[in-house]
């Protein structure tokens, strides 16, 4: 799993005894990325496909056009709504928590973090991308185009 979560543990674990808010920090942030990153790319790939669909136009297209907001609300509801895996619902509730995070660790200076949360948070984003890509192949679809498509009445 190759991904920002690469950066994300060595910021944790740098200092043996006590690792600096901004590490803590830029991790929390790392964390996130790496679940709207790997929304992104299923988005894209089950659009559009994988391998050199990847250097296409069409495919970058779609990796673009995730909102984080917009993701945040759709994920909300699927980590609510029956009908979903545990595995959909496990992947929006961490996404939605990540979010909330990194909100927390870039906006408001006045909050502080443990390694032990930083840990648990990037171990929680490393079994969620796990189970996004565990989703069959109509439920990956139908929970990645909700992000980007606007449902009508």
């Amino acid at each position: 799993m190759a991904h920002e979560l690469d950066t994300a543990r060595p910021l944790a674990e740098t200092d043996p005894r006590k690792p600096s808010q901004s590490h803590l920090k830029r991790a929390l942030s790392a964390v996130y990325y790496t679940l709207f990153d790997a929304l992104a790319r299923q988005a894209a790939d089950s659009l559009v496909g994988k391998g050199t669909k990847r250097k296409l136009d069409a495919w970058r297209r779609i990796y673009r056009t995730i909102e984080h907001g917009r993701a945040r609300e759709v994920l909300k509801r699927v980590s609510r709504e029956s009908g979903w895996s545990p595995e959909a619902r496990h992947f929006a509730d961490a996404f939605v928590r990540a979010q909330a995070l990194r909100h927390m660790a870039d906006y408001d200076p006045g909050t502080s973090f443990t390694r032990q949360q930083v840990l648990a948070a990037i171990a929680n984003a490393e079994s969620a991308v796990k189970a996004l890509q565990e989703l069959g192949r109509d439920e990956r679809l139908e929970l990645v185009t909700r992000c980007p498509c606007r449902e009508r009445p």
